[in-house]
């Protein structure tokens, strides 16, 4: 899947980027902004990787561990670079959010 879908998730990558870098004049949104999609690009480079032959025992067998806990490893940090990516995303747009509509309250009621 990578060879046909990376290309067009990386175009629709780029257009956030380019977007949100127009939309954000704050220097740490713009950073937040970049730092998510890098956790996501590295993220398909990782799974990437897990999917060639032999490529998680090469590397087990450079560094003196099996070739099954580099690619448990490999598959968790992956795991994680996306959902940080995602959480930087969010925090992002929120801190945005809060700077453009500083008045909003949000109440909770029980019903």
């Amino acid at each position: 899947w990578h060879y046909i879908l990376t290309p067009i998730f990386a175009s629709i990558g780029f257009y956030i980027l380019f977007f949100m870098w127009k939309e954000l004049k704050n220097r740490k949104l713009r950073l937040m902004i970049f730092s998510a999609l890098a956790c996501y690009g590295i993220a398909v480079g990782l799974d990437f990787i897990e999917g060639l032959p032999e490529a998680y025992n090469q590397l087990g067998a450079v560094i003196g561990l099996s070739g099954k806990f580099v690619n448990h490893f490999g598959r968790v940090f992956e795991e994680f670079l996306e959902i940080f990516g995602s959480t930087v995303f969010f925090m992002a747009f929120l801190e945005h959010y809060t700077t453009i509509s500083p008045k909003t309250v949000i109440v909770f009621k029980d019903r």
